[in-house]
C-alpha cells in the first residue's frame, strides 16, 4: 500500500522500498556511529527524570529554542502589539518572527508547562491559525500544507484499501480525507473517536470529551472546532483544516501522542509530513513491527 512507486507509471520503483530501506539504513548508520556526549547536552536547569520529556518534545524540531536576541522591555511591547492584531496587520508576519525565541520559551517550559489558560492570557496569538501553522513551519523546518497535499492525493488509494480489506463498507466520496485517517486508525488497531467527535448538539461538549490531547469537534450545522484541554482554541473551516491544526498543537505545544491513537498519528507525521526525527519520538509507544507494516502493503 505504501511501497515506493513512478508517479507518471504507478509501477513499483526498485522493488516498492528503495525509499524507506535507504531511510532505515542511513537511521541505522547514525544510530551506530560513536557519539561524544557534549557537557552541555545534559542541561542544568532540567532534572534526569525530565530530560527525556524535553528529548521527546525536541524531536523533530529544528528551531526548537532559538537563542533570544531582544531585551525585556521590548519583548513584551512584541508580545502586547501580536496579541493585540490580526493577521491583515503587515506587521503580523514580522512580529511573529521577531518574538519567535519569546514564545518558544514560555511554551518550552518543562517543569511547569503552561495550561491553556495560561496561553490563552499570555500569548493568545499563539491560537491564531495562521500564527500556528507559521509557528510549525518556523519550529520544524517543514512545511505545514504538504498534510493537505499529500491527504488530498493519497487518501483515495487509502480508503480503496480499506474497501478491499474490509475495514470499511463503503466510500464516501465527499469525505475522503476523513476516512482516510478512519481506514489507518482501523488497520492499527486504534480509537479514531479520540482524535475526531461529531456532535448534534452544542451543549455540554467539554464533559463528553475523553482526552486533555488535540482533538476535533464537529457540530451539525455549526462548523468544526480544534479544542485542547477541553478548551476551544480555534474555529476551523472544515475537517482537513483541523487536522492540521489539531496534530500541530502536538509540535507547538511539547504533547506527547497519547497512547490510543499514537500509530496514525506517526503516520501522519512520517508518511504525509516527512518528519523523521534523529532522536526522540513523540509516541509514549510505538510497535516495531506495526512500523514495518505501513510500507508493506
Amino acid at each position: 500500500m505504501f511501497q515506493d512507486v513512478d508517479e507518471d507509471t504507478g509501477l513499483p520503483v526498485a522493488g516498492g522500498s528503495c525509499t524507506i530501506f535507504a531511510n532505515l539504513l542511513e537511521r541505522a548508520t547514525y544510530l551506530n556511529r560513536p557519539h561524544k556526549r557534549e557537557k552541555n547536552n545534559a542541561s542544568p536547569s532540567v532534572p534526569p527524570a525530565l530530560r527525556k520529556r524535553k528529548a521527546n518534545s525536541m524531536a523533530g524540531c529544528s528551531q526548537w529554542q532559538p537563542e533570544k536576541t531582544s531585551n525585556v522591555d521590548k519583548s513584551n511591547n512584541d508580545r502586547i502589539i501580536l496579541n493585540s492584531i490580526n493577521e491583515t496587520n503587515p506587521s503580523f508576519y514580522q512580529l511573529l518572527e521577531a518574538s519567535y525565541a519569546d514564545q518558544r520559551t514560555f511554551l518550552n517550559n518543562i517543569l511547569e508547562a503552561p495550561s491553556v489558560l495560561d496561553i490563552q492570557r499570555e500569548w493568545p496569538v499563539l491560537f491564531n491559525k495562521n500564527a500556528i501553522k507559521w509557528h510549525f513551519n518556523k519550529l520544524t523546518g517543514s512545511n505545514l500544507d504538504f498534510l493537505s497535499e499529500n491527504l488530498n492525493n493519497k487518501a483515495a488509494k487509502i480508503v480503496q484499501f480499506g474497501l478491499n480489506t474490509k475495514l470499511i463498507n463503503c466510500i464516501e466520496t465527499e469525505n475522503l480525507n476523513y476516512q482516510s485517517l478512519e481506514v489507518l486508525s482501523k488497520y492499527f488497531k486504534e480509537d479514531f473517536s479520540l482524535l475526531y467527535y461529531k456532535f448534534k448538539y452544542s451543549t455540554d461538549i467539554e464533559e463528553i470529551l475523553k482526552v486533555n490531547a488535540p482533538c476535533i469537534v464537529e457540530i451539525e450545522n455549526k462548523g468544526t472546532s480544534v479544542y485542547l484541554e477541553k478548551v476551544k482554541v480555534t474555529h476551523c473551516i472544515h475537517f482537513t483544516e483541523a487536522l492540521q491544526v489539531a496534530f500541530v498543537l502536538y509540535f507547538n505545544m511539547n504533547l506527547e501522542y497519547i497512547k490510543a491513537i499514537s500509530t496514525t498519528l506517526e503516520m501522519i507525521q512520517r508518511y504525509f509530513l516527512k518528519i523523521h526525527p534523529d532522536s526522540g519520538t513523540k509516541s509514549q509507544k510505538i510497535s516495531s513491527s506495526k512500523k514495518s507494516d505501513w510500507f508493506n502493503e
